[in-house]
């Protein structure tokens, strides 16, 4: 659903964020309507449920703050739901630093598709905006 998006990062380039916000949106319905059922009916298909990495990038580049929180704990949500499901139930949180962890481990994966620095700042820039 974001191969557009991030083809064009790789280039140092960033989409029409009009075209963004539209497969943004109908990303973001698909992926709480996903969260919403038991996590045995997740499917790993991207179409159907997109992957929370790339609707944080886009977030950032559309600097959506609210959007952006929301993603930031449905992975959170994510996480603690697979390692549930794989039998690693004990100590499983679903804290505000975790949380707060995998935003920053997406925003620095987002900066080093930066085929360039001065690139990198633009974005950096959005992050802060967004952040």
């Amino acid at each position: 659903m974001f191969e557009e998006m991030i083809s064009l990062l790789k280039q140092g380039k960033i989409i029409d964020l009009n075209l963004l916000r539209k497969r943004f949106d109908t990303a973001l319905v698909k992926k709480i309507g996903v969260i919403n059922t038991p996590y045995s009916f997740w499917t790993s298909d991207p179409k159907i449920n997109p992957r929370t990495k790339e609707l944080l990038w886009a977030a950032i580049l559309l600097e959506d703050s609210e959007n952006f929180s929301l993603l930031v704990n449905i992975a959170a949500t994510e996480a603690a739901e697979k390692k549930r499901a794989s039998g690693h139930s004990a100590g499983i949180t679903h804290s505000h630093e975790n949380s707060r962890l995998m935003g920053e481990d997406s925003v620095r994966e987002l900066l080093e598709l930066a085929p360039t620095e001065g690139f990198r700042i633009v974005l950096q820039q959005k992050v802060d905006t967004t952040l």
